[in-house]
């Protein structure tokens, strides 16, 4: 289920990456990749939450820019995560649970 209609959501994306830029997310998609292939070769390996200490991580780079971003990594939990981005729902779910 989506927030907004696909031609809003559409319309935001495109308006976003003119501000941001292509190569912004380029430089994201590099180092998210290169994260990947670190894990898959054992040159990083998932800790828990840094904030409540759960299992199931996703990876968040405070800083694509460093040479070696890929390997900079905060271990948050999904929602620990979002909160660190500022996603609305998340935040205030997790207003509820802390």
């Amino acid at each position: 289920m989506r927030a907004a209609c696909r031609e809003c959501t559409t319309t935001k994306a495109k308006a976003r990456r003119e501000v941001a830029g292509d190569h912004h997310d380029h430089d994201k998609e590099l180092v998210r990749a290169r994260t990947r292939s670190a894990i898959a070769r054992g040159l990083l390996t998932p800790a828990p939450c840094i904030d409540c200490g759960g299992l199931d991580v996703e990876a968040h780079h405070p800083d694509y820019v460093r040479e070696d971003a890929h390997l900079v990594v905060e271990w948050l939990c999904r929602l620990h995560h979002a909160a660190r981005h500022g996603k609305r729902p998340w935040t205030r779910q997790l207003d509820l649970v802390l």
